[in-house]
């Protein structure tokens, strides 16, 4: 089993983000992804990869008679490409339309296992390409969680994932893939998820990301 390991070292922070607290960052982000790794535990191995815990290493600091330390995690290896990288023409009409079905799923099963969140960037998707069967139950895993926060008593409101796509914000993975969409979104997106009690228009509370910490 080939196993990816995932650090949160300041050294080599990408800088772009609103934090501009380096170590506070990738402690922030560290955190967050562990809880909500543990949060999901019921979906590793499924829409997101396993997660087999949280390290901290001691790293020697060149010149200096110290010792600095970094996280990380260790996550199941997913072989495939992020959708990014991949382009209308890669995909027929109707696969198009199965893998954003999924996408929308996948955001509404997290959803109800605790998180509330978003695909904030279409980075996060991976296509899993580790075989023919993985494509049949496993197409999409997503990687990343540095968006999402856990549903607990809170002073915010969400809106539930399948009605947050409906509206199509300038956020949503729809209109960051929207060269895939080349059909009548509306009309299939209500063909699909009308009449589906688990979608009715309900908000409930949660708490954000900064209360976690």
């Amino acid at each position: 089993m080939t196993l990816f390991a995932k650090f949160y070292d300041p050294l080599y922070n990408d800088h772009d983000s609103y934090i501009y607290d380096n170590f506070y960052c990738c402690d922030y982000d560290y955190s967050h992804e562990v809880a909500t790794y543990k949060q999901l535990e019921p979906l590793q191995g499924k829409c997101i990869p396993k997660f087999y815990g949280s390290f901290t290493l001691e790293l020697p600091v060149p010149g200096h008679d110290a010792n600095r330390l970094v996280r990380l995690i260790l996550l199941e290896y997913i072989p495939g490409r992020s959708i990014k990288s991949h382009g209308a023409g890669d995909f027929s009409q109707e696969e198009r339309q199965r893998l954003l079905k999924i996408m929308i799923d996948t955001e509404l099963t997290m959803y109800k296992h605790g998180l509330k969140g978003g695909f904030g960037s279409h980075d996060d998707i991976i296509i899993n390409y580790n075989s023919k069967c993985a494509q049949r139950t496993r197409p999409i895993v997503l990687v990343d969680f540095g968006l999402f926060n856990l549903l607990r008593d809170g002073p915010e409101w969400c809106v539930i994932p399948v009605v947050r796509w409906m509206k199509r914000e300038e956020s949503d993975l729809c209109l960051v893939i929207s060269d895939w969409i080349d059909w009548d979104f509306d009309l299939w997106f209500h063909r699909i998820y009308a009449g589906n009690t688990e979608i009715a228009a309900i908000k409930i509370l949660f708490t954000s990301r900064d209360r976690l910490g």
